[in-house]
């Protein structure tokens, strides 16, 4: 069975391990601590949900959204 597959962006430890933990069972998880490897992870994974941090280290989520916008969905 294919789990849906959410991108869960943050830089805290504590808040992936408590989404891990809250999400885990029932979707297959994948993680990005900052920009770049969003969209890599993007890219890459093609998840049905991002789960984005505002206060990234190398960039605000708000300023990353359009990029995301940009990557075609297909």
């Amino acid at each position: 069975m294919n789990l849906p597959v959410i991108l869960v962006v943050d830089d805290e430890p504590a808040n992936l391990a408590l989404l891990r933990s809250i999400l885990g069972g029932d979707y297959s998880l994948v993680y990005a601590r900052n920009g770049a490897d969003t969209i890599a992870a993007v890219l890459k994974h093609r998840p049905a949900l991002v789960l984005l941090d505002i206060g990234l280290p190398d960039i605000s989520g708000y300023d990353l959204c359009p990029q995301l916008r940009q990557i075609d969905p297909t």
